[in-house]
């Protein structure tokens, strides 16, 4: 189920809350996931940040300013997409809904028991259907 509901924001929203630029936070950036023919699926706004960590080689912070899926592929997706960022120490997000089932896999990627993205049970197969990209926003 899609667990983000709809949500319209008007320019003055989304320039104050998710695209507000905080230059503690690191720069912008968006990524966009989209099906097999280019439609998108779902987006993750996030900032990444070099030194917010305490952590020799895994030092970087990635802040989640949101995230919105259409489905669970998506979702899935974009979480493995963040947990590919291999210098990233730590992942943030501040607005989390309480029920977000990114929380268990967190917490089994800290126990030790495999990574954020088969926490998530991502299937290869099906994520190859699905493309990440990003830019700086």
């Amino acid at each position: 189920a899609n667990g983000t509901c709809y949500l319209h924001r008007s320019k003055a929203l989304w320039l104050q809350n998710a695209l507000e630029e905080v230059e503690a936070d690191g720069p912008l950036w968006v990524a966009l996931c989209r099906d097999a023919t280019g439609a998108p699926q779902g987006y993750v706004i996030y900032t990444l940040r070099w030194g917010k960590v305490d952590h020799a080689g895994r030092g970087q912070e990635i802040v989640v300013r949101g995230l919105a899926w259409l489905n669970q592929d998506a979702y899935r997706s974009l979480w493995s997409f963040l947990a590919r960022h291999d210098l990233v120490g730590r992942v943030r997000w501040n607005d989390a809904p309480a029920d977000d089932p990114a929380w268990d896999a967190a917490v089994g990627r800290a126990a030790g028991t495999g990574s954020h993205a088969a926490g998530l049970g991502v299937d290869a197969a099906k994520e190859s259907e699905l493309g990440v990209s990003y830019q700086r926003f």
